[in-house]
């Protein structure tokens, strides 16, 4: 699958891990009030560690790819930067072919049983 491996060289083209990928994803394009409430939300929906989440999104953030307040700094909420913004948009569109390539995939399966059920 080329959406695979074109998903792997942008996560090897910036040194992301596949939870980077997955925090760039959740952020979207929305502006999100608090980093603490995002790490909250993420937390509950995937189980990880809150330690390990923050982790990740500081380093997202002294890759240039999110911005957020952290201590000592006037308030700006959780989002992703133009260079954030254009790897969710590759994530997304990858994404979206994979999904579109298994459901052909399966489309042909189903068409294969019918036709070998005969």
């Amino acid at each position: 699958m080329q959406g695979v491996t074109r998903y792997n060289d942008a996560l090897d083209a910036f040194r992301l891990s596949g939870k980077a990928a997955t925090l760039i994803i959740e952020i979207g394009l929305d502006e999100i009030a608090t980093a603490t409430s995002f790490i909250d939300y993420v937390c509950a929906k995937y189980g990880v560690s809150k330690s390990g989440a923050w982790y990740c999104l500081k380093k997202l953030k002294r890759a240039g790819i999110v911005e957020f307040t952290e201590k000592g700094e006037s308030y700006k909420p959780l989002s992703l930067t133009p260079k954030g913004v254009e790897l969710y948009r590759q994530f997304r569109s990858i994404t979206a072919r994979e999904e579109n390539e298994l459901r052909q995939q399966a489309a042909e399966a189903r068409v294969a049983a019918q036709v070998s059920a005969r």
